[in-house]
């Protein structure tokens, strides 16, 4: 799970732990810069509703609309 904002994305790990990336300067997400920056990650965090990024329900929506599966079935 991610949330983006600008080039900045947050990277939710199913291990619990929280990645953070520049795209416009890392686009590999090859270099984690969550402990550096945690302000950052805080605001992106809070970005969030109910520990899921706010675009994912809009994710679902357009895998549902695209292939007519729901995204568990899909990933």
């Amino acid at each position: 799970m991610a949330v983006r904002e600008g080039a900045w994305k947050l990277v939710f790990s199913k291990q619990g732990n929280l990645e953070l990336y520049n795209l416009e300067e890392d686009m590999l997400e090859q270099n984690n810069l969550a402990p550096q920056n945690q302000n950052k990650v805080d605001k992106l965090k809070t970005s969030t509703k109910n520990g899921a990024p706010k675009w994912e329900n809009q994710w679902e929506k357009k895998i549902l609309m695209l292939t007519g599966k729901r995204k568990n079935n899909v990933l």
